[in-house]
């Protein structure tokens, strides 16, 4: 009984070794694969971005043109409450 038993437990071993290879190997693969879809994902967001900041800056450039005094004074605002923002934090 010695070593037919050996040999069940060594078949057995070998049988869980293949069972959790596959599914580990399963697991790589599905990973892999949502990594995949998530890096074209990525990057048509970006493209998307991209193209968004390119009509903004666009939109902003013109709207600067048709009135300068307007966009000072808005930089000018911006610049003041970072500044504000910056004054308290170092205190």
């Amino acid at each position: 009984m010695g070593p037919r038993a050996s040999s069940n437990a060594r078949d057995t071993v070998d049988g869980l070794g293949e069972i959790v290879a596959s599914a580990l190997s399963s697991w790589a693969d599905r990973f892999r694969q949502g990594s995949s879809s998530l890096g074209e994902h990525s990057a048509a967001v970006g493209k998307d971005a991209a193209r968004y900041g390119t009509a903004a800056l666009g939109q902003i450039s013109k709207e600067t043109e048709q009135r300068p005094l307007i966009a000072v004074a808005v930089a000018l605002g911006v610049g003041i409450l970072i500044g504000i923002a910056a004054g308290g934090r170092s205190q």
